[in-house]
């Protein structure tokens, strides 16, 4: 039996094992000339300064190891999990039950520090509800599902913080063109059947806020392409220079309040 031999079954003992092992765990895997818990104990420690294998604590009195960082284990064991939303506890009991040999007094601290790694990357998706739930970010996301869970599913939470929520998700993929139509929807959902959506409103609703310039450009744009229709507010005189730097702008004296779809 060569030191290489016993590297190559020690690491494929751990890689096919769903849970961490100590060297007697190892060693009962293993083909009986090489169950020498002494010499399997020295090629841990070698293979875990090479970082082929990680120590994930003592567990009964024993060093555990795993072909995984329980890090990466854990994070790999929450997405999985997540075939539907689930809340937090559940979430971390599901991944919990995956990390068999990690010390159990040490789990909730681990499975709370990946859970909000994942959240922080956006690999996973904190849904604000009562009763925080957790998902998988969509891949190609679709608005109105989104929508209708803002009005519908997810109607105990202030809409602007659930439009956000998805935002995150839905953001990096739309033009600010896009993004002002579905801002649109957001505020007014009646807005392709002539329901009026208040401008300042919608630039609100923008997750990240576009600047005012930038928005008002978009908006006129869209109006010239037919996509939305705009209302003009006549009394601008009326309101405070304030409430009218809020309203969309054309640059020739004529300012809008109202935003609806064209269908």
């Amino acid at each position: 039996m060569t030191a290489s031999e016993l590297n190559t079954l020690v690491l494929e003992a751990l890689q096919r094992s769903a849970k961490a092992l100590s060297a007697d765990g190892i060693g009962k895997a293993l083909p009986k000339p090489y169950r020498e818990p002494a010499r399997i104990a020295d090629v841990l420690e070698s293979l875990q300064a090479e970082g082929k294998v990680w120590k994930w604590g003592t567990l009964r009195n024993r060093a555990v190891y795993s072909a995984a960082s329980a890090d990466a284990r854990a994070r790999q064991c929450m997405i999985d999990a997540l075939r539907a939303p689930l809340s937090a506890p559940k979430l971390k009991e599901i991944a919990g039950r995956r990390l068999e040999g990690y010390p159990s007094k040490e789990k909730p601290k681990l499975l709370l520090k990946v859970l909000g790694e994942l959240v922080a990357e956006g690999a996973i998706l904190k849904i604000p509800r009562r009763g925080e739930k957790y998902s998988q970010p969509a891949a190609k996301p679709d608005f109105a599902e989104a929508l209708a869970a803002i009005k519908g599913d997810y109607a105990d939470v202030p809409a602007a913080e659930a439009y956000r929520t998805f935002e995150q998700v839905f953001g990096p993929e739309f033009t600010l063109e896009e993004r002002i139509e579905r801002a649109v929807l957001a505020v007014e959902p009646r807005a392709r059947t002539g329901s009026v959506a208040w401008a300042p409103d919608v630039r609100a609703r923008l997750s990240p806020q576009a600047n005012k310039e930038a928005f008002d450009s978009a908006v006129l744009a869209m109006a010239r392409a037919g996509v939305v229709g705009l209302h003009e507010f006549i009394g601008y005189l009326q309101v405070s220079e304030e409430q009218r730097r809020e309203l969309v702008f054309d640059g020739q004296g004529k300012y809008y309040g109202g935003i609806f779809l064209r269908a």
